[in-house]
């Protein structure tokens, strides 16, 4: 069981790119912790106790296995010619996005806006796409040195930028 969330960022690099998977994992507990109020609003609800203690149970078994296949997968896959993120954007209804590199104006760690995870983001112009939720800035910054070391004449930006530079 985790008491804590998890999260897991593995590089994966191949001749012609390069791939991030992030997976998170949350914790059961917090879920867990709403569990003896309700417990007790169907104790006052029910008069009896083992209906509640029954309820509680089957809720927290429901939790713990949500909790156990559970899990949000981002996949970052970079090549020359392409940025794809998959998965978990940070946003219900973005799965997938895909920009050319010249396409953005940066890319790098954003501490979210608007509701949004922080993480690593990109720009184009004005709009900001979640590419990996989740990422700290020191994890952002690796991804980015790493995009950078196996692709050091990528343009992202365009000729004003002149490679990749952080999001604030």
């Amino acid at each position: 069981m985790r008491f804590l969330p998890q999260k897991t960022l593995k590089t994966i690099d191949t001749a012609d790119e390069i791939q991030f998977l992030l997976v998170q994992r949350p914790s059961w507990l917090r879920y867990a912790i709403p569990l003896p109020f309700i417990a007790l609003l169907v104790w006052q609800a029910s008069g009896s106790f083992d209906l509640a203690a029954l309820f509680g149970a089957g809720i927290l078994a429901l939790i713990a296995f949500a909790s156990w296949i559970g899990s949000d997968r981002t996949l970052l896959q970079v090549t020359r010619e392409l940025i794809t993120a998959h998965g978990d954007l940070g946003q219900p209804p973005n799965e997938q996005v895909a920009f050319e590199p010249a396409s953005l104006d940066a890319i790098g760690y954003s501490d979210g806006l608007a509701g949004r995870p922080s993480g690593l983001y990109a720009t184009q112009g004005w709009t900001f796409h979640c590419l990996m939720p989740g990422l700290t800035e020191a994890e952002c910054r690796q991804v980015v040195d790493a995009i950078y070391r196996k692709f050091p004449g990528i343009e992202i930006g365009g000729p004003r930028y002149h490679g990749l530079s952080l999001v604030n």
